[in-house]
């Protein structure tokens, strides 16, 4: 069964191993290559048979504080409820990141003397969210970017586990293509654009910024990989401070 109740750091990560080795086990999936995170199918396969949290995502959630509500979880009545503009049909990247974001308040977060939680576009991108908004937030970057694939991806792709250095705007060589990199925003976007196509309904930019995370991307000079990044990506601001060490969920 999923463990609840552990807040630390650690303890958060172990939480989203746990939902993965057993979707895993589920799908029946035994080499890293068959392995497809799709976050809904996850839910039906091991969130909802074990935890039994309902899931909604044909509503209109409004707004809280002038910001557009992207997902509720109600604890004491074990549902989660997704805006139906970000609905999985909508191939929106901030569907995916908002359930997980929303599982995670769910399995985390049950005896917390706290019943209601609000994801909005604020609590996604914000750079110092509340520890219960980083929880929920780390539980997250771990269940759908576990960073044992996402190196499996860059090494199986790019022919290397060595970390790829920016030293600033120049040409690189990167496998068999020479390019102009403009930015370490354009460069994490170009690396991340390939594997993208290895996971489910992500987004390059929260990819990319995955990899500088897991230092997959070294950058070597003062720029940010927010320079030139266009917002409204799931994923991309809110792993700001979501760093740290994920445990190989993936046992491969």
């Amino acid at each position: 069964m999923i463990p609840q109740n552990k807040l630390s750091k650690n303890g958060i990560a172990s939480l989203a191993s746990d939902c993965l080795e057993q979707y895993i086990s589920e799908m029946g999936w035994r080499k890293p290559e068959d392995v497809f995170l799709d976050i809904t199918c996850m839910y039906e396969s091991v969130i909802y048979p074990q935890k039994d949290i309902s899931l909604i995502t044909s509503c209109d959630l409004g707004t809280h504080e002038g910001q557009k509500v992207l997902g509720k979880t109600i604890l004491d009545d074990k549902v989660i409820l997704i805006d139906k503009s970000i609905n999985k049909d909508s191939k929106d990247p901030r569907y995916t990141f908002t359930l997980a974001h929303e599982i995670g308040h769910g399995l985390a977060h049950t005896g917390q003397n706290i019943n209601l939680f609000r994801c909005t576009d604020e609590t996604i991108y914000k750079k110092q969210p509340s520890l219960y908004e980083f929880q929920a937030n780390f539980f997250a970057e771990n269940l759908i970017m576990p960073a044992g694939l996402v190196r499996y991806w860059f090494k199986t792709y790019y022919g290397t586990d060595r970390s790829f250095r920016y030293r600033g705007a120049c040409w690189y060589s990167i496998g068999n293509e020479n390019i102009y990199i403009k930015s370490l925003a354009h460069l994490g976007w170009y690396l991340a654009r390939p594997l993208t196509l290895c996971f489910s309904n992500i987004s390059k930019e929260s990819l990319a910024y995955r990899m500088l995370k897991l230092k997959i991307i070294l950058n070597e000079t003062k720029e940010s990989i927010f320079d030139g990044m266009k917002e409204g990506f799931a994923g991309v601001k809110l792993l700001n401070n979501l760093g740290g060490n994920t445990l190989n969920a993936l046992k491969i």
